[in-house]
């Protein structure tokens, strides 16, 4: 799906199952990018958060999380 969120950013979605990501982008001269994913079904799942700043070249935020679950235990790790 893609989707104008404002006359300044664009977003595109895909869904699936078993596995979703999303991507937006900034329509000005320095756009800021930002994409999130993530896979997994019942018992595992991992997922990630980036944002790229193309004016400095840098990755302004970088976060992943990965989740299990089973019947007597639940944990997550996010980083």
């Amino acid at each position: 799906m893609l989707e104008i969120v404002s006359c300044y950013q664009v977003e595109l979605q895909y869904l699936h199952e078993y596995a979703g990501i999303s991507t937006g982008i900034g329509l000005t001269a320095n756009p800021i990018v930002n994409f999130s994913g993530v896979v997994g079904n019942d018992t595992l799942a991992l997922g990630t958060d980036l944002s790229f700043d193309t004016a400095s070249g840098n990755f302004t935020k970088c976060n992943a999380g990965l989740s299990f679950i089973k019947s007597d235990l639940i944990a997550s790790l996010n980083v």
